[in-house]
């Protein structure tokens, strides 16, 4: 038994692979579909959707291709780790995607083959980027080609550009005026609010048949929601772990140190404060009186922070800094105690000086520890 299988799940409710069956419309998410959806059956030519990472992206770009396959080819491009010299496709023939779903297998071919290939279709492909933040310039010079070449088919060509918000920056550039012109609208997905994470968490566990008042009380809810800070991969990750760390310990609910531990093996951060001790540096100079010169008198913590004093509460963490430091101190002395002696007794009678005695002075502050 895993811990979904424990907690009565059909399915992972929170599973880091974008999965088409738990998709949570929210507001924002539904218009940007609705838009994506638009965009296709109208042939509007180019819409571009951005957001952080975790926002949801990938899985409207699969909801769409899924939708749109059972007619028409699609093409998905993923912006990372594209060679420089070709753009590598992912193929799924119409009526054949299925993503996330047991589908065929997609086929593998380059962008440049597609454009000019002599495939015979009736319409053209779907062409999905995702990560389009991240695709190189000759990726660009493929898109646009695909774009350019949209004559051979009696309908119009469509792109979707999938990124984070530095896309709209890649394409202010000179070199993609041409395809900024095709842009019918940007979409920008927006994190959750508090609300809506909570509201996030309940419908996941719903979707994959759970009980969500069951397994997550409303203050650990709301608790996972304050720190995922409404990003849902976040938000995924927290209750994921959550979830596992309960099985772990045999409950039958996420507690709130479910949510702490989880916290640590996703992000790891510990809830508590850190005590963070001095540089050793700044443990040469101690709350003690020092060894000449005047003692300090009251102040307040703030000053002696200021001043790089640290309480006595501190030295253990730096003591041998401190013993190596005194022990420095007393050779010193020492050795400068024997030289005044040894001057003293070659010089009988005569006036003791620096000169005569050849011991050079050292500054009270260049001694001091």
């Amino acid at each position: 038994m895993d811990a979904y299988e424990h907690f009565k799940l059909k399915k992972p409710p929170f599973d880091p692979r974008p999965d088409i069956d738990l998709f949570f419309a929210t507001p924002v998410h539904a218009e940007v579909l609705a838009t994506l959806q638009y965009v296709v059956a109208a042939g509007k030519g180019c819409c571009v959707v951005i957001g952080e990472s975790g926002c949801g992206k990938t899985l409207l770009a699969q909801i769409v291709a899924a939708a749109t396959a059972e007619t028409t080819t699609v093409l998905w491009v993923h912006g990372g780790a594209q060679p420089h010299n070709q753009t590598n496709v992912s193929l799924y023939p119409s009526r054949r995607h299925v993503r996330n779903r047991g589908g065929a297998v997609p086929q593998k071919t380059t962008l440049a083959a597609e454009t000019h290939g002599t495939v015979f279709r009736t319409e053209p492909p779907l062409l999905i980027v995702d990560c389009a933040d991240e695709l190189p310039k000759s990726g660009w010079a493929d898109v646009i080609a695909w774009f350019s070449n949209e004559l051979r088919y009696p309908k119009p060509a469509n792109v979707l550009l999938f990124g984070l918000p530095r896309l709209l920056d890649v394409l202010t550039s000179a070199e993609l005026i041409r395809l900024r012109r095709r842009v019918f609208r940007t979409c920008r997905l927006e994190l959750l609010t508090p609300e809506l994470s909570n509201d996030y968490i309940r419908a996941r566990i719903a979707l994959a048949g759970g009980d969500a008042g069951r397994i997550f009380s409303d203050g650990v809810i709301e608790r996972i929601s304050e720190l995922g800070k409404g990003n849902p991969a976040l938000i995924s990750q927290l209750c994921d772990n959550a979830l596992v760390e309960a099985f772990g310990e045999g409950g039958d609910q996420v507690m709130a140190s479910d949510v702490s531990h989880a916290l640590e093996a996703v992000l790891m951060e510990r809830l508590k404060e850190h005590t963070a001790l001095p540089a050793p540096m700044q443990a040469a100079r101690l709350a003690l009186p020092p060894v000449w010169g005047s003692v300090p008198g009251p102040a307040s913590e703030a000053s002696r922070a200021r001043d790089g004093w640290i309480s006595a509460g501190q030295v253990g963490g730096v003591q041998d800094v401190v013993d190596v430091r005194l022990r420095q101190l007393a050779e010193r002395v020492s050795r400068a105690l024997g030289a005044i002696r040894q001057a003293e007794d070659g010089l009988d009678d005569q006036p003791f000086s620096p000169e005569t005695s050849g011991v050079r002075v050292v500054a009270a502050e260049s001694t001091t520890i």
